[in-house]
């Protein structure tokens, strides 16, 4: 799939307290969490790690002889005079209201629970790089920057962590993690995850998600149910299965059955993945030969620009897909479209909402494979999400605020923050306690409409995104969300997989980056321009003109890109 589009769909999850990946329709990683019982210093889910060990020092990975002893939870306020600090929090939309309003019931408690007062700077979403960009070139530094929605993955610092540190704008939280953020530090003790979030030269400047166990997806692709049983065709498990349903629904009248990304992908991807096509111009792994490979290049990415372009020409897809600008469920919500993504929490008030109702897609596999098995697979999923963390700038150190601020932070990371970040702030309020676990009441079965905000989000972790650990229970979803889940997840398990994705939490460096930057950037546009173009008719896909396509792809530095992410690859799966 798509970055941009697994991004959208992270994000959108996120936002409704299904973090991390959520949009994903591999097993990627997100807050997923077996209730945690709730008794007299009772822990949440540990993280999954069979040995854990305290670090030695700040710079080396933690030894595996001894394990950790478990903080102990914090004493609330922690102060009794307000802590005065500044927060960088993007929202998504006008649609969210500022957290400094009374009706943000979890973070006017949070200020007055732990003792803060917060000047928030709250950009929306779609300015949120700019003024990021803006406040940092101004030197006004926030003391935390939550960055999500800012980048895609890694860090919102041009260059990332490393040399966000060492240009004097983030602070190194390493030498104050053990004495400010012992919930979190506790965490880092598993080498798996410690790996995931130290950088190249041996910090840890962010607080990352970091998830219990892998997730159930939430989120996925969806089908207008009146629509497909007017077919009388199962639901489709195969490419072609799925082709003769959408050519059922365009002759019985449906306008566009199939939604398209701006960028191509066939409902979320399905069809590319299956195939082991990928249109995004990134490096993925060759399974056969262990090498890094450019996906727009592959004989199988080809094969699905000529299926795209019959599909196209037949009308089964979305003859606007160019104009999609960000994700957009208008064209499946007044029946245009006969396919969508869909949050699995919200199919089961779906038809009341919008008079659809959504029927979740399974997996499509590749062809002459069982079911849910495809020709290509996602990396290896990892407890820590490779969405953007929360960074902590230089300014705390000036204004004298690093405590007061890794000590916020590190409160997610608590058995007590994540009761509020989960359920909320008062057992018997919008939670009770049946069998030693925390279960929503029926207080979350409302839903404030003018505010187009779950109530969940509002008494939780306000419906934006969650830094939670960890920040959803499948366990207490409805029973539509579960069988959603069933069908939308895929295996880890993907033998036939002939390429396989590279890890979400490997990161460039700065050097690197700067060494292929304006060459990529050349590259990914030529391909984008090119395969469009064959996928609308626009131009002729022919051998002469494949050939020509791979040959300028070759000449626009690819090896030296590819000799780049190989370094980055090696490096990553060496730590």
């Amino acid at each position: 799939m798509k970055k941009r589009l697994i991004v959208m769909l992270l994000v959108a999850a996120m936002m409704l307290s299904l973090l991390s990946g959520c949009g994903s329709k591999t097993e990627e990683p997100a807050a997923v969490e077996e209730s945690t019982p709730v008794e007299e210093s009772a822990p949440a889910e540990e993280a999954p790690a069979e040995e854990e060990a305290p670090a030695e020092n700040e710079d080396a990975a933690p030894a595996e002889d001894e394990a950790p002893a478990k903080p102990a939870e914090y004493d609330m306020p922690f102060y009794e005079e307000p802590a005065q600090i500044s927060i960088f929090y993007p929202t998504r939309s006008g649609n969210h209201p500022s957290k400094s309003e009374d009706v943000v019931v979890f973070w006017t408690r949070l200020v007055d629970k732990l003792g803060y007062d917060i000047t928030w700077t709250e950009p929306y979403q779609s300015t949120a790089a700019e003024q990021f960009n803006l406040t940092i070139a101004g030197g006004d530094y926030p003391n935390i920057v939550f960055e999500s929605m800012i980048a895609m993955s890694g860090s919102a610092y041009t260059g990332g962590y490393d040399l966000a540190v060492e240009e004097g704008v983030y602070l190194d939280l390493t030498p104050y993690l053990e004495e400010y953020a012992p919930h979190y530090n506790y965490l880092l003790q598993d080498p798996v995850i410690f790996n995931d979030i130290v950088t190249d030269e041996g910090r840890v400047v962010s607080f990352s998600t970091i998830n219990s166990e892998l997730q159930k997806t939430g989120m996925g692709p969806v089908i207008n149910k009146d629509y497909w049983e007017a077919t009388g065709l199962e639901l489709p498990y195969s490419i072609s299965d799925l082709h003769d349903v959408a050519a059922a629904m365009k002759a019985n009248g449906v306008k566009a059955p199939l939604a398209v990304t701006a960028e191509g992908e066939i409902v979320e991807g399905l069809v590319s993945q299956a195939m082991g096509a990928g249109i995004a111009g990134e490096m993925v792994i060759d399974n056969a030969s262990g090498q890094l490979v450019l996906d727009a290049i592959t004989e199988q990415t080809r094969n699905y620009i000529e299926l795209f372009a019959d599909w196209y020409a037949e009308g089964i897809l979305d003859p606007d897909f160019l104009s999609i600008t960000e994700m957009d469920f208008t064209g499946f919500n007044n029946g245009e479209i006969g396919t969508s993504s869909a949050m699995g929490f919200e199919l089961d008030k779906y038809f009341d909402r919008y008079g659809v109702t959504p029927q979740p897609l399974p997996v499509i596999n590749g062809d002459g494979l069982e079911k849910g098995q495809l020709y290509f697979a996602a990396a290896a999923a990892s407890y820590v999400s490779s969405m953007p963390g929360i960074a902590l700038c230089t300014s705390c150190e000036e204004e004298d605020v690093v405590e007061a601020c890794m000590k916020l932070c590190d409160f997610f990371y608590s058995d007590t923050g994540y009761l509020a970040c989960n359920y909320g702030w008062e057992e018997g309020e919008t939670y009770d306690i049946i069998d030693g676990k925390p279960i929503p009441n029926e207080f979350f079965s409302a839903r404030d409409e003018a505010l187009g905000v779950a109530n969940k989000s509002l008494y939780t972790n306000d419906g934006d995104f969650g830094y939670v650990y960890p920040n959803f229970n499948f366990d207490t979803g409805s029973e539509t969300l579960i069988k959603a889940s069933e069908l939308w997840t895929v295996s880890t398990d993907q033998p036939s997989a002939l390429y396989t994705g590279l890890p979400g939490n490997m990161k460039l460096t700065a050097d690197e980056s700067d060494s292929i930057g304006s060459s990529y950037t050349d590259l990914q546009t030529y391909i984008e321009s090119t395969v469009l173009k064959w996928m609308v008719g626009e131009a002729e896909l022919t051998d002469a003109a494949w050939d020509e396509f791979v040959a300028t792809c070759q000449s626009l530095d690819l090896d030296k890109i590819i000799e780049v992410y190989t370094g980055a690859y090696q490096r990553y799966i060496s730590k």
